[in-house]
């Protein structure tokens, strides 16, 4: 639970959107591993468990 508080700040959230569109066709050149990279912060950050 966050407990009306953020989970991720907007500088955190907007770094990964950056990261995300990053180059000439944004998501579609990230690899899995950026992806996974990507999933395991937001996972760390709300608490949720990946599979």
């Amino acid at each position: 639970m966050s407990a009306g508080n953020p989970y991720m700040t907007n500088a955190e959230v907007n770094s990964l959107l950056e990261r995300l569109s990053a180059g000439d066709a944004g998501f579609w050149e990230r690899t899995p591993e950026e992806l996974n990279t990507m999933a395991d912060e937001v996972a760390q950050a709300t608490g949720l468990n990946l599979p």
